[in-house]
């Protein structure tokens, strides 16, 4: 009788542990989940936004607007010195990475 009661109050102990994992594992499927519906609404937004602009004209011209300020902007930052010669550096690097590129594939 002793033994059982020792079975079942060892028993009683380990439910906790077992039911934590089961709720960790759960969890971490949660999360992926989670990360996974993250990603889906994110790809959906876009191309909602996408379709938003090209149908409106109204969000069609403030998205026209958008963009030739982003050019003009772009356009100012390249003139500096300083901005010119990081993008030569960046360009210099990307030249190296589509060699290693080219290298591998062969």
């Amino acid at each position: 009788m002793n033994i059982k009661k020792l079975a079942l109050f060892l028993l009683c102990l380990l439910i906790p542990v077992f039911s934590r994992a089961e709720t960790q594992k759960d969890r971490t499927e949660q999360k992926l989940t989670l990360s996974q519906n993250y990603t889906k609404l994110l790809a959906e937004m876009g191309r909602l936004r996408t379709k938003l602009i090209a149908e409106e004209e109204e969000l069609k011209k403030l998205h026209e607007k958008i963009i030739e300020l982003h050019t003009e902007l772009a356009s100012k930052l390249e003139k500096n010195p300083e901005m010119k010669a990081l993008y030569e550096k960046l360009m210099a690097i990307e030249k190296e990475m589509e060699i290693e590129r080219k290298e591998k594939k062969l």
